[in-house]
């Protein structure tokens, strides 16, 4: 079973229903059959204190809207969904070492992070996730997190 964010349909987030718009629907699309691909590596810090673990990830030049990210039970994915919008382009490509397109990180969570209470924001090309401990283990749950 693929718990990837590109498999998953039904899923919402706080306060109402994610609908993804249509071109990120087509991508999702793309993305499902392995029309695009993916990379996986998106550098990232991990901490955990007393009450609560945190994530930070390095996103130069995304927009907050392009970054999706979704708890399945213990998993947390965090995928930029990026365009490569190059139709037309007139020069003549030297030297690319880096592309817009979609980047998808997924990361194995401890039992006991609070996945009602994961929040996230997003400044400066640094994506900040906040993952609150508690001391019950949380059940299986699949939620999106928006990120502010």
């Amino acid at each position: 079973m693929d718990t990837s964010l590109f498999a998953e349909k039904d899923y919402t987030v706080y306060p109402g229903e994610y609908v993804p718009m249509p071109e990120t629907e087509m991508l999702f699309d793309a993305l499902r059959h392995g029309a695009v691909p993916v990379i996986s590596s998106l550098p990232l810090n991990m901490d955990e204190y007393e009450d609560c673990y945190k994530v930070e990830v390095s996103l130069p030049g995304v927009r907050r809207d392009e970054i999706l990210i979704q708890l399945n039970e213990d998993r947390l994915s965090i995928a930029v969904m990026q365009k490569n919008e190059q139709v037309g382009d007139p020069r003549k490509i030297q030297m690319h070492e880096f592309m817009p397109g979609p980047v998808e990180r997924k990361l194995v969570l401890p039992e006991i992070v609070d996945v009602e209470f994961v929040s996230a924001s997003y400044r400066e090309g640094i994506l900040y996730i906040h993952l609150p401990k508690t001391s019950t283990p949380s059940g299986s749950s699949n939620h999106l997190v928006v990120v502010y």
